[in-house]
């Protein structure tokens, strides 16, 4: 029998920011994988990204990464166009400037709520169970261990396990 999952609130709330392909991904990922997720970064903003950079978890600066190029949205465009309530929306990250919202952000970090960072061949596995979630519901996707995506984990460079971003 499949335990059954479910988005915690932090994780909603970053899922809402995601492109409506990603989040149709992350459901269908949430059901397949035998643990349970949590969505660590969706939209990221100038400090965080450079942040990412100097720690070397990216190898891009702001605003060269999927997770800082977003579609900017009002609170009446989420709750009418996406059907997102108050409390989701007050929850979510707001560019206080202009009062909109990150949406349609084309990356995502999510990883099992007790991560095995370590241990290579757990991402690989995770990896593959999740590409081939992808590939049944068409949506082409890039995985932070394979940036060509031609299946070779092998390869150097940036290995980034929890990244998923839609292909170009």
């Amino acid at each position: 029998m499949t335990a059954h999952h479910s988005w915690g609130t932090t994780s909603l709330t970053r899922r809402a920011s995601a492109h409506p392909l990603l989040q149709k991904f992350l459901d269908e990922i949430l059901i397949a994988s035998p643990f349970d997720l949590t969505i660590l970064e969706v939209y990221r903003g100038e400090v965080s990204q450079e942040r990412a950079f100097d720690t070397g978890t990216t190898h891009v600066h702001f605003p060269d990464s999927l997770h800082n190029q977003a579609d900017w949205a009002t609170k009446n465009d989420l709750m009418r166009r996406r059907h997102l309530d108050e409390d989701l929306i007050a929850r979510m990250p707001v560019n206080k400037q202009t009062n909109r919202y990150a949406i349609n952000v084309r990356a995502v970090d999510v990883v099992p709520v007790e991560p095995r960072w370590e241990d290579y061949g757990f991402w690989c596995a995770l990896t593959g169970l999740f590409r081939g979630v992808a590939s049944g519901l068409g949506i082409e996707i890039v995985s932070g261990l394979d940036w060509d995506r031609d299946w070779n984990y092998s390869e150097t460079g940036l290995k980034d396990g929890p990244h998923w971003q839609l292909a170009q």
